[in-house]
């Protein structure tokens, strides 16, 4: 632990560097607030003057209205009365109107300008007061005029001035100002001054008529001015001089202006000044307002002090409060780098052991990467197998069944008896053993995830009656009825073999299990949905029996295990094929009543074309059949029609040699051969140009089907094959005639170049493939294609651009479909015209119209 000097010593040499400049920062802001303070206080001084001289202007504004309002209503009652009776008495209603309303001039003047009548309390005289000015009848129908007037004496006067009809005249009322504004000023506690400039007056008409309103002289206010009216004068009036002249300076009374906290004789005092203009607008004089303002000084200026001393109190408490945070953040700190230390030495403890871990993790997975190439390996090794299994046992069982079949023929024909029944069980122990076999890889490539469904347009009708065709002899043989139910299912989009398989191994199912009774099948179609129902009158089962019914080698129990055969994995196989086609099954079953399996799954309905070929028709006369089993051979020539001739190859390297010499019609081929596999004979058959366009079935054991469409096969047999396999495929491949086509399909969407790809590939077209335009014109550098398939909108070189350099380069002749979902505008679309052959949409409606299309397009190029 640090020793406590130290310690004081380093946390001192910590707090003087940020204490200085936060004290610094503090002052300043101190000193802002103040300042804005002190700022605020006299702007609220300022403004409480303005508000106060406002309203004072407006009162005398107001003042000044109402009295030439009741000026000009007396004015008017004088009319009415006179021009009503003319021995009325006008003398008396003069002097009422002028002692009434403290009036100084009452007068009423004839249209020729000769005085009719006159009351007045002013000295001047009336050609004096109307002096320069003359009242002009307005012809817009207006009789009453009214305005401040500044007469040759200085005396200030409201004066109203009335019209009389009939060319009587005028009357004129002269009310004095100065009346006004002294009561005004006192009620508001104010002092009020009137300033002149001195060429607007006659000082000699002001010292001969004095104001009788005012009583006061004139007075030298500043070189150019007089003082012409004060109003309760709170001191000289000439001390108030140089601030007038002042204000005068900076405003020019264009407007009012104000002056705050004017230092006077030890006083203070609040200044104003205002323009005062005529009815004409007009400047005449200015009026000077005071107020004594050292009571509100004091009060401002003691507030000021008191903000000023209460934000230094509290900048100084923030000042300590800071020093003793800092100080706790300071110790804090110096805790902190103990705890450090401390950790630092833990975390070099730590680091060492984890490199530790780290070395020891590495050799880990090092054994981990060891040991997933071991198990990669060992599934190689695994796949191989199975398909080596494959092959070596269901190629001779395949013979033993096809033999056994032809001499179970022969003995019916020749009436052998004794060896019918001893045949029949060798077929039927052959093909539960290639069941078996079938079982076992087909839930090995289920597990794999290599198990693919090979979907096609499909009459649905046609296939629930193949299963009902297999099932129905083994319902006879256990004396069973069996109950078809369903309407017509039309056509969809399945995979022929597997949807079967599923069927007929429920309905198998149902068979085997009931002893009595009766089997059936009913379909229904429901919203673009099928399900078919196999019910029976079997034992059932339980709810234990049902939950462990789809887990694999499993069956119910052991009773039935020995009474019934099987491996326990059709319905696991089945019910994870039905998965894979987006459906399911579902079983309810009651013990002593019977079971109910119900498989569904969605339909979707093939494009809407009649076949996926021609109907030009080319009859096959020559086969060239390619297999290395002898027995493979005898059982496939037998299926095949007698006006068909067979030419026979047993290898890969014969086959090519034959097929030259006879350019036969149709060849049927093996995969597992020696010499030459199928796969590298049929990319030789593709790439040799008199070759290319033959039609090639394979025919194997094992089921790769998409690897032999997209090689450019054009059917698929699995072995097995029956005489109907043989007679599907004869009748549609005498109906095409066989040109093998390939496009180039750019896009830049993987998932549509698949879809599509798959279309092409059932279509016996070759398909080539490109990302974008210059992977297409490298792919057209390398092989022409007969069409191509081309989307617009892509990276690097989009389908514009590389559109306008097929046309301008070497494929200038090549058949081009535009295949886009963007909108095109009209001058996109005239310059696709002349350079593609069609333009089609992606999605939708679009898309099947791309499907009816893309098949028009074989079909014509064929």
């Amino acid at each position: 632990m640090i020793d406590t000097p130290r310690q004081d010593k380093r946390l001192s040499k910590i707090k003087i560097p940020v204490l200085l400049p936060l004290t610094i920062a503090l002052f300043l802001i101190w000193l802002l607030f103040v300042g804005v303070a002190w700022f605020w206080f006299e702007s609220a001084q300022q403004r409480s003057l303005q508000e106060r001289i406002t309203q004072f202007d407006d009162q005398l504004f107001q003042m000044q209205s109402n009295t030439s309002s009741q000026m000009a209503e007396r004015l008017g009652l004088i009319e009415s009365l006179v021009l009503s009776d003319e021995s009325f008495p006008v003398e008396t209603v003069f002097e009422q109107i002028v002692s009434g309303m403290k009036l100084s001039r009452l007068a009423w003047i004839k249209q020729s300008g000769e005085l009719k009548f006159e009351v007045s309390a002013s000295l001047l005289p009336l050609d004096i007061a109307l002096q320069g000015r003359r009242v002009v009848i307005e012809e817009n129908g207006h009789n009453v005029s009214h305005g401040l007037v500044l007469l040759p004496s200085g005396d200030f006067v409201l004066r109203v001035v009335r019209v009389l009809a009939a060319d009587e005249g005028m009357l004129i009322a002269d009310y004095p100002f100065a009346i006004g504004l002294r009561q005004l000023a006192k009620a508001q506690g104010i002092y009020a001054n009137l300033i002149v400039r001195e060429e607007r007056v006659d000082k000699q008409l002001m010292q001969a008529y004095p104001s009788v309103a005012t009583n006061q002289p004139a007075v030298p206010f500043t070189e150019q001015s007089l003082s012409v009216f004060s109003s309760d004068a709170l001191v000289n009036v000439r001390e108030f001089a140089p601030i007038y002249e002042q204000m005068k300076r900076d405003s020019e009374l264009e407007r009012s202006a104000f002056a705050t906290s004017v230092p006077l004789a030890e006083e203070y005092y609040d200044v104003s000044v205002l323009p005062l203009f005529n009815g004409k607008g007009e400047p005449l004089a200015e009026m000077m307002v005071v107020k004594n303002a050292t009571l509100a000084k004091q009060e401002t200026a003691w507030l000021q002090w008191v903000v000023t001393i209460a934000a230094l109190v509290i900048a100084t408490l923030l000042m300590f409060f800071f020093y003793f945070l800092l100080g706790r953040i300071e110790r804090s700190i110096q805790s902190s780098e103990i705890q450090i230390i401390e950790e630092r030495d833990r975390s070099e403890s730590l680091r060492i052991e984890s490199e530790t871990l780290r070395l020891e993790a590495e050799g880990h997975r090092e054994s981990a990467e060891a040991a997933r190439d071991e198990a990669e390996k060992a599934s190689a090794v695994k796949s191989e197998f199975l398909a080596k299994m494959s092959h070596e046992l269901r190629t001779p069982l395949n013979a033993v069944i096809g033999l056994s079949e032809m001499m179970h023929e022969d003995a019916k024909e020749f009436g052998d008896d004794d060896y019918v029944e001893p045949l029949e069980r060798v077929i039927r122990a052959s093909k539960h053993l290639l069941n078996l076999i079938n079982e076992i890889l087909d839930i090995s490539k289920i597990e794999a995830g290599k198990m693919e469904l090979h979907l096609e347009g499909a009459d649905l009708d046609a296939l629930v009656a193949e299963v009902v065709e297999t099932a129905e002899p083994l319902a006879a043989d256990k004396s069973l009825d069996f109950i078809i139910d369903k309407p017509e299912l039309g056509s969809a989009e399945v995979d022929p073999t597997r949807f079967k398989q599923v069927l007929f191994n429920l309905v198998s199912n149902a068979i085997k299990f009931t002893d009595t009774g009766a089997v059936s099948l009913k379909a229904v179609l429901d919203d673009s949905r099928l399900r078919v129902s196999i019910e029976d009158t079997g034992a059932g089962m339980s709810e234990e029996q049902v939950s462990t019914l789809f887990q694999e080698f499993v069956q119910l129990d052991s009773k039935s295990n020995r009474k019934h055969e099987g491996t326990g994995l059709g319905l696991a196989i089945s019910r994870k094929f039905a998965q894979m086609m987006g459906g399911d099954i579902s079983v309810s079953s009651e013990v002593g009543v019977g079971s109910i399996f119900t498989f569904s799954m969605p339909i979707q309905r093939p494009t809407d074309v009649n076949d996926l070929h021609d109907d030009s028709a080319v009859e096959i006369k020559s086969l060239l059949l390619i297999d290395d089993d002898p027995t493979s051979v005898e059982l496939i020539k037998k299926y095949i029609p007698s006006n068909v001739e067979v030419i026979v190859a047993l290898n890969g390297v014969q086959a090519l040699s034959l097929a030259r010499q006879h350019q036969v019609d149709l060849i049927t081929l093996d995969v597992e051969m020696p010499l030459l596999n199928g796969w590298d004979t049929l990319a030789a058959l593709r790439a040799d140009k008199t070759l290319a366009d033959i039609p090639v079935v394979i025919i194997s054991v094992s089921e790769e089907r998409e690897r032999a469409f997209s090689m450019g096969a054009t059917d698929y047999l699995v072995k097995p094959i029956k005489p109907n396999d043989i007679e599907r495929i004869l009748p549609r491949l005498n109906s095409t005639s066989h040109k093998t086509l390939s496009v180039l399909l750019v896009d830049d969407s993987e998932e549509i170049r698949i879809s599509s790809r798959k279309l092409f590939e059932r279509l016996g077209v070759t398909v080539f493939e490109a990302g974008n335009g210059e992977e297409a014109l490298e792919k057209l550098s390398e092989h022409k294609p007969d069409f191509m398939i081309l989307d617009l909108m892509m990276p690097k070189m989009d389908g514009f651009e590389l559109l306008q350099k097929i046309r301008g380069g070497v494929c200038q002749d090549l058949d081009v479909y535009i295949m886009s979902a963007m909108e095109l505008t009209p001058e996109q679309k005239q310059w696709l015209e002349g350079r593609a052959n069609a333009v089609l949409s992606k999605g939708g409606e679009g898309e099947n119209s791309f499907l009816h299309h893309m098949k028009s397009i074989v079909q014509e190029m064929r």
